[in-house]
C-alpha cells in the first residue's frame, strides 16, 4: 500500500507542479489509511483455527488465514470467514439486556450495566444455590477452554452441567467408549488408508473428532491424489461427495444398523478374519455361557486353550478358541465371537437389501472389497517402526444420532474389529490419543437407580447410558411422572452458554414449554 501510495504521489507531483493541488494530495497522503494484520482464533469451529485479522485504520475488514498454521494453511472455511459480520452487525448485542415481560411472548428488553446485570445474576442464583446448588443447570455448547467451562466453573457454583452433544454426535461417542474405551467417533488413518467407507458423512463438507471440514477435505485430497484411496459413500444423499465417491450406496434413512450387520455377516462368511488380533486384543475368545454371563474364575475372563483341551487364562492360553461350542462345569458355552457370529448369520446381504432398499449385490461386493483390501497379515515402516497395517476404515459422525445409533456405531466398530483394522496403520482410529475414557470402566459396571429420579433421568431404567440431554430435562419439567423424577430436583435457574436449546434441538415445543417453567435463565 505505501508504495503505490508513493508512486501516486510522485506522479501527481510531476503533474500538477506549481498547482494547489500539490498541498492537497500531499495533506491527503498524510491521512492515507493504514493497513495491519492483528492475530486471533476462530472460535466458532472446532479445530480453533489460527487467523489474522485485516484492519484499515483498526477497522476489521476481512479475517485471513494464518500460512503456518498446520490444519488451515492459510485459508478460514467460510464460518471462519464470516464471524466478521458478527463484529458490525447493527443489531448486535452491545450491552446486558434483562426481559421487562413474561416468558414465552415475544421478547422486550431494557439495557443494563454489567454491574447491575451481574448483581441481579448473582442475587437470583444464590437464592437458589441457598436451596441446593444442583438445582442450577449450566447448559455449555460446544466446549471451548474446558479447564474453565468444563471443570472450573461447575466446581465453583456446584451446577447440573449438561451439554449439546445429544443433538450432535453423543451416541458415537457413547458406543465407543462402551466398545474401545476411545472418547471419539470412527474416523480413518488418511495417512494410509486405501479404502473409506463414507458413511453418514458430508464427505466435503463436514467435521469430525476435533478437527473442520477444511481439514478432513484436504487429507481426502491428499490420499486420493497419492495413493488413489477409494471412496465408498453410504448415505440417503450423494451429497457432494459425488466427484470424490467410486460407489454409492442409497441406503434408507434409519436403516445403517442392517447395513454393518450384514457387512460383519459377509466379511465372516468370506474369511476375511484378522484372528491373532481377534485372540489377543479382544474379549472375542472369552467364553459365554447360555444366559450370555461370561465364564470367569474370580475376576479373570477364561477362553478355551484348543492346545490344552480345556478353559484357561487368556494370558496363558497358547491358541484361545474364537470358535466351536464347549462344556464348563457342566455348561454349555461358547466363544463370544462364535456368539458373535451366530447372531449375525441371518444378516445376510438379501436380508438387509430388503430394509436398506439397496441391491444385495452391492452389499456383497463392499463387504468382500472391505475384507480383501484390509490386506489381513501386512505390515508397514512408520518412522523406522513395522506395525500392522490395514488400510480400510470408516468415517462416521453425525450418522449416529438416529433410532438406534448407539449399537450401529458398535456394529460399525465390530466390522472394523474383525479384520483388526483398530489402531493400524491406515485403519480404524477414533481418539486421537488412543486414552481410555473413564466411562468404559463406567459402563463395565452400569447401575440401574431405582426411582425416584433426577431431572436428566440418569441411571434410570429409561436412559441407564444417558448424556444429559437438554430435550429429556426439558421433558421432565412438563411431565415429571412419566419418567418417575421428583418435582423437588427440578432446575431453579439455568445459564445457557454458546447455544441455544429453542433453535438447536429436537422436540421443540417440549424445550419452549420446559424453559418457559424454569423461573430464572441467564
Amino acid at each position: 500500500g505505501s508504495v503505490a501510495a508513493g508512486g501516486a504521489l510522485a506522479g501527481a507531483k510531476f503533474l500538477f507542479e506549481g498547482s494547489e493541488t500539490v498541498g492537497r494530495v500531499a495533506e491527503a497522503a498524510e491521512k492515507a489509511p493504514t493497513e495491519d494484520f492483528f492475530p486471533t482464533a476462530c472460535w466458532i469451529g472446532k479445530q480453533d483455527c489460527s487467523m489474522l485479522a485485516r484492519r484499515i485504520d483498526g477497522r476489521v475488514v476481512k479475517f485471513d488465514g494464518l500460512v503456518t498454521n498446520p490444519r488451515n494453511k492459510g485459508t478460514p472455511c467460510p464460518k471462519g470467514q464470516a464471524q466478521i459480520m458478527a463484529i458490525y452487525d447493527p443489531h448486535r448485542v452491545k450491552t446486558p439486556l434483562i426481559r421487562t415481560n413474561g416468558k414465552g411472548e415475544h421478547g422486550e428488553w431494557k439495557e443494563a450495566s454489567w454491574e447491575d446485570a451481574l448483581a441481579l445474576c448473582a442475587s437470583r442464583l444464590n437464592e437458589v444455590r441457598a436451596e441446593d446448588p444442583e438445582l442450577v443447570i449450566w447448559q455449555k455448547g460446544r466446549s471451548k477452554v474446558e479447564p474453565i467451562y468444563d471443570d472450573a466453573f461447575v466446581e465453583a457454583i456446584r451446577a447440573t452441567k449438561v451439554g449439546h452433544g445429544g443433538y450432535c454426535s453423543d451416541a458415537g461417542y457413547r458406543a465407543m467408549e462402551y466398545t474401545w474405551g476411545l472418547h471419539g467417533v470412527l474416523h480413518p488413518d488418511f495417512k494410509y488408508t486405501d479404502y473409506v467407507l463414507s458413511w453418514g458423512w458430508n464427505l466435503t463438507n463436514a467435521g469430525g473428532n476435533k478437527t473442520c471440514f477444511i481439514t478432513w477435505s484436504q487429507q481426502l485430497v491428499e490420499a486420493r491424489e497419492s495413493r488413489g484411496t477409494k471412496v465408498v459413500q453410504i448415505d440417503p444423499r450423494l451429497r457432494p461427495a459425488g466427484p470424490f465417491a467410486d460407489a454409492w450406496l442409497p441406503v434408507r434413512p434409519g436403516t445403517d444398523l442392517a447395513l454393518a450387520l450384514a457387512l460383519c455377516n459377509v466379511v465372516i462368511a468370506s474369511g476375511h478374519l484378522d484372528r491373532p488380533y481377534l485372540q489377543r486384543y479382544t474379549n472375542a475368545a472369552y467364553l459365554v455361557r447360555a444366559d450370555g454371563s461370561v465364564v470367569r474364575n474370580g475376576d479373570v475372563e477364561m477362553v478355551w486353550d484348543n492346545a490344552s483341551g480345556g478353559p484357561a487364562p487368556l494370558a496363558s492360553a497358547t491358541d484361545p478358541a474364537l470358535e466351536g461350542f464347549f462344556e464348563v462345569d457342566g455348561q454349555a458355552v461358547r466363544p463370544a465371537f462364535q456368539v458373535f457370529k451366530d447372531e449375525v448369520a441371518e444378516a445376510t446381504p438379501e436380508w438387509a437389501g430388503k430394509i436398506c432398499g439397496v441391491d444385495p449385490r452391492a452389499i456383497q461386493e463392499i463387504g468382500q472389497d472391505f475384507g480383501e483390501r484390509a490386506q489381513i497379515g501386512s505390515t508397514i515402516v512408520v518412522d523406522g517402526v513395522e506395525v500392522p497395517h490395514r488400510p480400510v476404515s470408516i468415517m462416521a459422525y453425525h450418522m449416529g444420532q438416529q433410532e438406534l445409533g448407539f449399537q450401529t456405531v458398535r456394529a460399525m466398530a465390530l466390522l472394523s474389529m474383525l479384520v483388526g483394522a483398530p489402531g493400524a496403520a491406515g485403519g480404524q482410529t477414533s481418539d486421537y490419543d488412543w486414552k481410555i475414557h473413564k466411562n468404559y470402566a463406567k459402563f463395565a459396571h452400569l447401575k440401574v437407580e431405582d426411582p425416584p429420579y433426577g431431572p436428566l433421568v440418569k441411571d434410570s431404567k429409561y436412559f441407564p447410558i444417558n448424556s444429559g440431554l437438554p430435550g429429556i430435562y426439558a421433558t421432565a419439567i412438563n411431565d415429571p411422572a412419566t419418567f418417575e423424577v421428583d418435582p423437588e430436583t427440578l432446575p431453579r435457574a439455568a445459564i445457557v452458554h454458546m447455544t441455544n436449546p429453542v433453535v438447536a434441538y429436537a422436540s421443540q415445543p417440549d424445550v419452549l414449554e420446559g424453559f418457559k417453567k424454569i423461573p430464572f435463565t441467564v
